[in-house]
């Protein structure tokens, strides 16, 4: 599929950590595609929320700071509702032994004579850490979504759940990993809503957040502005 079916919306740059040669950790500006399928935005607009547009209009800078912010928190609930394994309102399955364990993956790695890893705690692994955000002044939003097509492909299939057809080869490989083996012709995963569920329980707080960090930075300003005098 091509990018702009998972919702291609352009660049956003990001600080990111390496290690250098040297063993030291540093931070340097990177680039990612960003991707909003399943994801959510924030948007003002003049006749649905006045007062913020009021805001945006007499305080852009401030308000384009603050739009960031929100982008912020509401890729940190997401992570931690991700990591906890219980958005609000999205009642998720509980891991199975199967996936808790990586028994599957396990057998994969050990073939190819790759180290095992532990225990998964929650169904999205390293998808967590490719939750990324984008504000966009001119528009007044900010959005939220994943930092690569192929993250955003793999949260797309984990939010609305997937069927996988067993073949002789499925079952063989299940048998080799000591499960029981599948009777069915498919194996259903439930979906796990993620972002939407986070969204909609964080709806009612953004509009004081953008006010609150709106007057928090023009107290900052304020305070320069006197000690300069």
């Amino acid at each position: 599929m091509s990018r702009e079916s998972y919702g291609f919306d352009g660049y956003v740059t990001l600080p990111t950590q390496w290690v250098n040669k040297d063993g030291e950790t540093k931070i340097r500006m990177r680039n990612y595609e960003f991707f909003t399928k399943n994801g959510s935005m924030v948007t003002v607009k003049d006749g649905v929320t006045p007062f913020m547009a009021y805001l945006a209009k007499t305080f852009p800078k401030e308000f384009t700071k603050a739009l960031g912010s929100v982008g912020w928190w509401l890729r940190k609930r997401i992570q931690e509702a991700a990591y906890s394994e219980n958005p609000p309102h999205a009642h998720w399955p509980a891991l199975s032994d199967i996936q808790r364990l990586r028994t599957l993956d396990d057998l994969k790695r050990e073939r190819l004579g790759k180290k095992l890893r532990d225990p998964a705690t929650h169904a999205f692994g390293a998808l967590v850490k490719a939750v990324g955000y984008k504000r966009d002044k001119a528009l007044m939003r900010v959005r939220v979504g994943f930092l690569s097509q192929d993250a955003a492909a793999k949260a797309a299939r984990l939010q609305a759940g997937f069927s996988t057809k067993v073949t002789d080869k499925t079952r063989r490989f299940f048998a080799a990993a000591g499960l029981g083996i599948p009777k069915g012709e498919t194996i259903e995963t439930e979906g796990r809503a993620l972002i939407q569920p986070v969204f909609e329980a964080s709806k009612k707080e953004i509009g004081v957040r953008i006010e609150t960090k709106i007057s928090e930075y023009l107290g900052r300003s304020e305070r320069r502005y006197s000690r300069a005098a």
